[in-house]
């Protein structure tokens, strides 16, 4: 396995999907290999402790022409949540270089 660098600064979260279904995300890094990116952070609720439906952060990879070159999903389950869940997506993206990541929430 190629040595992880760190693209932390090419993430963007989509704050109003977030403010829609009443969470937050927070502690968010990400690294990349040749082949993969991973995605890892927290998920907050904004007030309350349980989420009123079950959430999917999706995770998109664009390259430097702003051109899609993987997803991943991370599904949230309403029954398994309370107050904050650490999350962890992974996205092939094969010997391609990530400029720009992007996060938003949305109902599942």
């Amino acid at each position: 396995m190629s040595s992880l660098k760190d693209v932390t600064d090419s993430v963007e979260r989509l704050e109003a999907t977030e403010a829609s279904c009443g969470v937050t995300l927070n502690a968010l890094s990400a690294f990349q290999n040749s082949d993969n990116v991973f995605v890892q952070g927290d998920l907050h609720l904004v007030e309350g402790t349980h989420l009123k439906s079950d959430i999917e952060l999706q995770v998109v990879v664009y390259d430097e022409n702003q051109r899609v070159i993987g997803k991943g999903n991370v599904e949230v389950c309403k029954d398994n949540f309370y107050v904050y869940s650490s999350f962890q997506a992974h996205v092939r993206t094969p010997k391609r270089r990530a400029k720009r990541i992007r996060i938003h929430v949305r109902s599942a």
